[in-house]
């Protein structure tokens, strides 16, 4: 009777908030009669997931496992679509839980990712991400946006025929998990509160996915063979960061198979490696209808309920873009292929994901960003951040001073080509309805790949024709998604040539300050442009990295290519000139041992096995000045390279690899102090065949700044501290002492110089606390080594 009149009672409750249900993405537990426990907000995500799984029936469940989920009219539980865009901004399409209207007619849409990344400018990244969540947010309050985007793409542009290039941020590892740790973060956190999430990122698709159709191979068929060793430093880095750096809330498994095995479907890489060993915090989405994929086109299982079963319990899949859940998991689970527990878990790990996002907390007025609204969509400053955006990624690649073009003598100007004269911009995949339609560029979409790098339609023709009937400077402009063979520039007479990737509704504004040098460019080529030879050479299914003399294949990206390019990775040029001058670095660097500390020596060289090391998060420091020396002032991207020692019973070792950067702008005459912390076991390790990361000891080149340009370079040496050295040791760093408290006291980078120090590790509390920054006098130490040659081992009682 009480069961009777509790459901009763709901049920009217329900009924004054029924039309809630029909309206997708509005908040749950908007009325404080409903006494459930999911509601309550004093209780923790977890015990609030439980109790609302434990009243949903196993047809429920499954219904709640796709992106598309019902509503739960008993539970005053709305509709949720999960599925929306905000790749470079917010994205609309049938389906997707995100439109717009009169009341939000359009949102700021940046260049594509490339061109952004292009900008090697994280402060960027983070204030882009910022600006997609907030709009998110301010569509959302009007119930034209969810809170859940699968963005961003995170996948290594391993080849330059990918269709998809422009989605992703580079060829190199580092310079993707940066972009995708600050984009992720921008659009996520919400400020002191660590747990809560402005909107929910996903970084996909997961894992060595480049490949769309190419020759009779496409996606949904491909087999990514990957070795150990590429697999870890070339294809995960990018997602690891995601998870332990950005801490996303979702990673979103690719179409492919890797070795054999759907990535939807193996163990070890969701369930091992993204759940378990990476620690993520949130959910599993399939890219949509992969589990049928694995069913339907490659075969992999033979029934639907096997796929569902290998996808949710063996690899631990939690929401399925698609319908295979909805179709056959209760099936599944009658046939005792998959336990309700294993539904519930993954039921929970979607719920907190919302909870997170206060999806549960109730009005949506009263809760954090509820304030925002139509208002906060397309803002002057959002639009000049997609100009800043644009300007700042647009690569310079060759001027014989033809630019910047004169402001006062410059009168006519002619626009040739087929983006000539277009009314919208180049937005790209995943685009919406920007804010503004500027002049200059249209939108060409790819849905394959590429079969050669030359101009599409005969545009070189085109080119070399207006060359020759122009009295003035020519200014080829390439507006593409990654390298296009221009192997006829040369002999040209073109002036100038500028990349301008997919630059977004701020396109045709950035481009135009630009030229006439009202801005003056200083983007980077995220990726190697290649000549056509390379792709005649190399097949596009072949996903090794490291070249192999044997088979004549020359490998890929800067990092293991051996061939020659039209233009390097990190190639870009300026309207002024910039020196740079090596003020600080390390002459030794320390590593000393755990228990386990294990060092493998081949041909006289050592290396470490990075999981044995004490200190973890041991850095090294690094100042670069930087001096403007032309007449304009102009924003510069130092760039920090390392190349290891030669280990050959270590193999396939990067020809040099990227460990920082920084954007820096520098007014004309001046000079200014960049600082780099890079971090010894996670940038200076280098990866054996067996996918274990070591670290080489030996001499290592420290080299500052790209092939073409001025290049510093500087020997350190890694080495292991003596076992006779005992007691702590320290790092040196230009008379000035900090505190540092992220690991034991284990390790030494030495600079040299004074006998002040920079202790790594915990500070004897007698001597120091925190947050105080003092100089040590030698008296403070019981025991000195070499203090001319600035080692120091300090040996106190704890």
């Amino acid at each position: 009777m009480v069961t009777l009149h509790l459901s009763l009672m709901v049920t009217i409750v329900c009924f004054s908030l029924f039309f809630l249900a029909h309206s997708v993405n509005s908040n749950a537990c908007q009325d404080e009669r409903l006494n459930f426990e999911f509601c309550n907000l004093s209780l923790p995500y977890e015990e609030r997931a439980k109790d609302l799984i434990s009243r949903l029936t196993l047809h429920q469940k499954a219904q709640l496992l796709v992106h598309d989920a019902p509503a739960v009219e008993r539970l005053c539980l709305p509709r949720y679509q999960w599925w929306a865009e905000a790749l470079h901004g917010l994205a609309n399409s049938v389906g997707r839980s995100l439109h717009f209207n009169s009341t939000v007619p359009g949102a700021t849409s940046f260049p594509a990712v490339i061109l952004s990344a292009a900008t090697f400018n994280q402060s960027l990244w983070l204030e882009m991400g910022k600006v997609v969540s907030t709009e998110a947010r301010g569509m959302y309050n009007v119930h034209q946006a969810g809170l859940n985007y699968w963005s961003p793409t995170v996948n290594m542009y391993r080849d330059p025929r990918w269709g998809r290039g422009q989605e992703t941020p580079s060829e190199d590892p580092l310079l993707s998990a940066r972009y995708g740790v600050n984009y992720v973060r921008g659009l996520q956190e919400v400020e002191n509160q660590p747990n809560r999430l402005k909107v929910s990122a996903c970084c996909k698709h997961y894992t060595s996915y480049d490949l769309d159709r190419w020759r009779g191979v496409n996606r949904k068929h491909f087999d990514a063979k990957v070795t150990e060793q590429d697999l870890e430093d070339s294809y995960q880095p990018a997602f690891r960061s995601c998870v332990e750096e950005g801490n996303v809330s979702c990673l979103m498994c690719s179409y492919n198979k890797v070795n054999g095995v759907p990535t939807c479907a193996d163990q070890d890489l969701l369930k091992g490696v993204v759940r378990g060993k990476w620690g993520l915090n949130g959910y599993i989405a399939s890219d949509c209808d992969s589990v049928e994929v694995m069913h339907l086109n490659m075969s992999y299982t033979s029934t639907t309920e096997d796929a569902v079963a290998l996808a949710l319990k063996n690899a631990g899949l939690d929401m399925n873009c698609g319908n295979y859940f909805r179709s056959y998991l209760e099936n599944a689970v009658h046939m005792n292929k998959v336990d309700e527990a294993v539904v519930d878990d993954a039921l929970a790990h979607n719920f907190m994901v919302l909870m997170r996002l206060g999806f549960f907390d109730g009005f949506r007025d009263s809760l954090p960003f509820g304030h925002l609204g139509p208002a906060d969509v397309c803002t002057q400053e959002h639009q000049q951040l997609a100009v800043d955006a644009a300007k700042q990624g647009i690569v310079l690649l060759e001027n014989n001073g033809s630019l910047p073009l004169s402001q006062t003598i410059v009168h006519k100007l002619a626009v040739i080509g087929p983006n000539a004269n277009a009314s919208e911009t180049m937005l790209i995949i995943y685009a919406g309805v920007p804010c503004r339609l500027p002049h200059l560029c249209k939108h060409f979409t790819k849905d394959q790949d590429r079969l050669n790098l030359s101009l599409p339609w005969n545009q070189e023709k085109l080119v070399l024709e207006v060359v020759n009937a122009a009295k003035g400077p020519v200014i080829l402009v390439i507006m593409s998604g990654g390298p296009v063979d221009l192997s006829f520039f040369n002999d040209s007479g073109i002036g100038a040539l500028l990349w301008a990737g997919y630059p977004g509704e701020a396109g045709g504004d950035a481009l135009a300050q630009v030229v006439f040098g009202y801005y003056n460019p200083g983007g980077r080529l995220p990726f190697t442009w290649y000549p056509q030879e390379y792709v005649d050479q190399v097949d596009m299914t072949d996903m090794n990295m490291r070249a192999n003399s044997t088979r004549d294949y020359p490998g890929r990206t800067y990092r293991f290519y051996s061939g020659n390019s039209l233009y390097q990775f990190c190639h870009g040029m300026s309207y002024t000139g910039f020196t740079k001058t090596l003020k600080f670095a390390p002459s030794t660097v320390f590593v000393r041992s755990s228990a386990s500390f294990h060092i493998s020596s081949v041909n006289s060289t050592q290396s470490v096995d990075i999981s044995t090391v004490d200190c973890p998060r041991l850095r090294m420091h690094v100042i670069v000045e930087l001096t403007n020396n032309g007449s304009t002032v102009g924003s510069h991207v130092m760039l920090v390279f390392i190349k290891p020692p030669n280990m050959v019973g270590l193999g396939g070792l990067p020809n040099i690899q990227l460990v920082d950067f920084k954007r820096t702008e520098v007014e004309s005459g001046k000079a200014q102090q960049v600082s780099f912390d890079i971090n010894v076991y996670k940038h200076l390790s280098m990866v054996d065949p067996k996918g274990v990361r070591k670290l080489i000891l030996g001499d290592h080149a420290l080299i500052i700044g790209s092939s073409t340009e001025q290049q510093l370079t500087h020997q350190f040496n890694v080495a292991r501290a003596s076992s006779k050295d005992q007691g702590t040791m320290v790092a040196l760093l230009n008379e000035t002492f900090f505190y540092d408290d992220r690991c034991g006291l284990t390790a030494l980078v030495v600079y040299g110089g004074s006998v002040r120090v920079k202790i790594v590790g915990v500070c004897p509390p007698t001597l120091c606390d925190e947050n105080t920054n003092l100089a040590l006098s030698t008296e403070a130490f019981s025991q000195i080594a070499d203090p001319a040659a600035g080692k120091i081992f300090v040996d106190y009682a704890t």
